[in-house]
């Protein structure tokens, strides 16, 4: 029999030594993995500010890294914009239905949260348009 106790946790398990050994391992992995995963959100500003240190610190050789942060800062911004976008059309497709359905009798009528492939959609046409240079 093995007897097992995190005190991180406070799990807990007691078995054969060959059924529980498994369990033991997955579980201590998860705390690994848990303890070891950033905490950090990566924001465009983050990464400017890291580029900017390693343009005053870094060798030479460091231009390569820089540029891939600006890149990625720049590329973040783009994402959290059209992020912003989604929702704000969102937000005006469901007003838009409910003043339709208040104004054809319904008018206690509360939108509904759209689905997933709404905001896909929305995603897709913003996309295309990225493309259209007009």
């Amino acid at each position: 029999m093995r007897e097992y106790h995190c005190t991180t946790c406070d799990f807990h398990i007691t078995g054969p030594a060959d059924d529980v050994a498994d369990e033991i391992d997955a579980h201590e992995e998860q705390h690994h993995t848990s303890d070891t995963a950033t905490k950090v959100e990566i924001t465009p500003e983050i990464l400017r500010d890291v580029a900017d240190e390693a343009r005053r610190t870094a060798h030479l050789g460091a231009h390569g890294t820089i540029n891939a942060l600006l890149k990625w800062a720049d590329w973040l911004e783009r994402e959290q914009a059209d992020e912003q976008r989604i929702d704000e059309l969102v937000h005006a497709f469901e007003w838009g239905a409910a003043e339709w359905w208040r104004a054809n009798g319904r008018p206690d009528f509360t939108p509904q949260p759209l689905p997933d492939s709404v905001r896909a959609g929305i995603r897709a046409v913003l996309a295309k348009l990225d493309e259209d240079p007009r």
